[in-house]
């Protein structure tokens, strides 16, 4: 974030009148979160007109077009080119973090098929290897397995565990969760070569969750309940 605020501030220092069209709706969206987070019984909807009305001004002024043509004009500084690209990288993973935490699957898509170029710039072996395929293979989806890809598209591309918004996890993160629920403090040991050690474990873990997730429940214990979340 730090790097952001230095580009954006170099950025609206030399561009003064967009600084002071984009202030006013940005403090709004900032005093609507302050103020829902404050108080519980605000209507979340204020906080969505208030990003509804700083995109409409980013997009009237066409701020992102501008942003874009000063870092090509700035992009001659090798400097500054390389701060950039480093911003750009991390953008791409960032949103292919969105995409787990909203649900989406078009983003997650577009997002892997940015992370694959950089899989081969790392020189990461397995994944420069099979994430062009797992992606090729998703988008056939459409055509050989509609119905799986509606399902994707339904959001089931994550795993929701709880009511809280943007907190949806991929669904290998969510078997290792689930995975953690049944080990003991030396963890799972001598199973991964044993099928009937994981069917067993595997059948029985999601009823013993459940039966966990009850007995809290009949004593008002913690579960999956909506709190303020990344303040």
């Amino acid at each position: 974030m730090a790097l952001y605020e230095l580009v954006l501030e170099q950025f609206f220092t030399e561009k003064p009148n967009l600084k002071a069209i984009c202030l006013k709706p940005a403090d709004k969206v900032h005093e609507a979160c302050a103020k829902s987070a404050a108080d519980r019984s605000t209507s979340p909807e204020i906080v969505t007109m208030a990003k509804d009305e700083l995109l409409h001004i980013l997009t009237h002024e066409d701020v992102i077009k501008q942003l874009k043509m000063w870092e090509a004009q700035k992009s001659s500084n090798a400097m500054f080119k390389s701060l950039m690209n480093y911003i750009h990288r991390v953008e791409n993973i960032l949103y292919f973090v969105e995409a787990s935490r909203n649900l989406d699957l078009v983003l997650h898509l577009k997002a892997g098929e940015a992370l694959s170029k950089l899989f081969f710039a790392m020189d990461r072996i397995k994944y420069k290897r099979l994430w062009p395929q797992y992606i090729a293979d998703m988008h056939d989806l459409k055509t050989s397995h509609p119905r799986t890809w509606r399902e994707l598209q339904d959001g089931n591309i994550s795993v929701t565990k709880s009511v809280i918004p943007f907190v949806s996890i991929g669904a290998d993160h969510a078997c290792e969760q689930l995975n953690r629920m049944m080990k003991i403090h030396s963890g799972l040991i001598g199973i991964s070569n044993n099928a009937n050690a994981r069917q067993r474990f595997f059948l029985a873990t999601p009823d013993m969750s459940r039966l966990s997730g009850e007995f809290k429940e009949q004593f008002d214990v913690a579960v999956d309940k909506p709190q303020e979340h990344h303040p």
